[in-house]
């Protein structure tokens, strides 16, 4: 190994890597690396207080003013006020609910992951999830019961890979293919090309709200950005050669004839139609509590 400024130049006999992907690349997990909070955090999380504080001050000063007035516009407004904060708080339980069962599912696929886990923390989260996912079991009695006898942690991941994430993983395939329909059909119609990518990139939003909501999630706002940014890092991890690959488009073009036809009619709709499909596949691998398989992705 020979050293220069800046630079490190490799003379050993081993050969260096050619940078090509190989068909088995698939590194296990790829994602942002953990962060401290730093100075920009503190700042917003101060704003927040202030502007919190100023708000709350300002509403007791305003019903106080209003109560000096008279009684009845001091009462009027602590209706309307209180109004107001019960929807506020409708929307943050909602979120709340949310955010609880993404991280069921994070913690239920983290047990699932680790050999040391113990059976009943699987039992449990597997447990809490199946009640999210309910409507698209077969038989959910039985698999709950199953779940709740089984007596390992791979037992568990057995009985939910087989039994439940298939007809999951099913149901946003049908929503991969009804978006990559509808998307290939608005590209083929918009009348500016600037509008193709407006237009495709909410029909995406859409389908992964869609894909999250099979998997049980029911997101708002503040969970559909984080599955955002989750949906990126799962695309990073899983997908470096599937999404070169000339296959994967042959295959959705044939399962696919309308979008087919309209590729061979309006260039680019099939690059839509293909981004929309992979990417209800991408959103089903960042919800699933398990891993996908070898060659059951699509």
């Amino acid at each position: 190994m020979t050293l220069y400024p800046g630079f490190i130049l490799d003379d050993s006999a081993e050969p260096m890597p050619t940078g090509r992907i190989e068909p088995d690349w698939e590194p296990a997990s790829i994602g942002p690396a953990a962060r401290a909070a730093g100075s920009l955090g503190w700042i917003a999380g101060g704003l927040a207080v202030l502007l919190g504080a100023w708000f709350a001050l300002s509403i007791a000063g305003f019903v106080a003013d209003q109560f000096g007035r008279s009684g009845a516009l001091g009462a009027v407004t602590i209706v309307l006020f209180a109004t107001g904060t019960a929807i506020l708080g409708r929307g943050v339980v909602i979120e709340t609910r949310a955010y609880s069962r993404l991280r069921t599912v994070d913690r239920l696929r983290d047990v699932l992951a680790r050999g040391d886990a113990s059976p009943g923390e699987a039992r449990t989260l597997s447990l809490a999830w199946l009640r999210h996912v309910t409507p698209l079991m077969a038989d959910p009695g039985a698999t709950r019961a199953a779940v709740a006898a089984a007596a390992s942690t791979m037992e568990v991941a057995a009985l939910l890979r087989h039994y439940v994430v298939p007809p999951l993983r099913e149901s946003a395939r049908q929503a991969g293919r009804r978006a990559a329909l509808e998307g290939g059909a608005i590209v083929a119609v918009t009348p500016s090309p600037a509008l193709d990518g407006v237009f495709a990139a909410f029909r995406g939003l859409l389908l992964i709200r869609q894909v999250a909501s099979v998997y049980g999630m029911r997101p708002g706002v503040a969970v559909t950005i984080t599955l955002i940014r989750r949906v990126i890092w799962t695309a990073a991890s899983i997908t470096g050669v599937e999404l070169l690959s000339r296959a994967l488009a042959d295959h959705t073009l044939q399962t696919m004839p309308l979008v087919r036809h309209l590729a061979g009619a309006v260039p680019g709709t099939s690059v839509t139609a293909l981004r929309l499909y992979r990417l209800a596949a991408i959103t089903a691998e960042a919800c699933s509590p398990l891993p996908v398989e070898a060659g059951g992705r699509g």
